[in-house]
């Protein structure tokens, strides 16, 4: 049974993706560059807190509200219920987007050294923000029933 969120969950989750979308970063980068380099499968790290750990796979499945933003799904899906975008930002570099309608963060990843790093920024749905993690993104193969496997970076 699938529930429909609650409007201070898709609150949280709209204020997310607009600020996401907002990064300064418009389609037109996303058109001439392609999304075939990020596209695969993925290793989040944040910090040196393992618990925070989590699979993802970038898709080029675009997001139609925030144009030039595409879907991100969690691997294994135990996580589908969090509104995740991503976005590429530069040669090298990505946005990425996570919320679960209460809280969510975004950080901007720049290769470096074999992996994609950057800090987390935060926001909840009181509205309270700030810093967060240093977030690590490694390319990983995705497991059976994933499609897709990163470039390598």
């Amino acid at each position: 049974m699938h529930r429909k969120p609650s409007k201070r969950r898709r609150a949280c989750a709209a204020f997310l993706l607009a600020a996401l979308a907002s990064s300064g970063i418009g389609p037109a980068l996303a058109e001439s560059s392609g999304t075939a380099f990020w596209v695969g499968c993925y290793r989040l790290t944040f910090g040196d807190d393992a618990s925070k750990t989590r699979d993802v796979r970038l898709t080029d499945a675009e997001v139609p509200a925030h144009p030039g933003s595409y879907a991100v799904e969690s691997v294994p899906a135990s996580d589908a219920d969090l509104a995740s975008v991503w976005r590429p930002t530069g040669a090298t570099s990505f946005r990425i987007g996570m919320s679960n309608g209460r809280t969510g963060w975004s950080a901007e990843l720049k290769a470096a050294d074999g992996a994609f790093t950057g800090t987390s920024h935060w926001v909840d749905d009181a509205g309270k923000s700030g810093s967060g993690y240093v977030v690590t993104a490694t390319s990983i193969p995705c497991a059976a029933g994933a499609t897709g496997t990163p470039a390598e970076h």
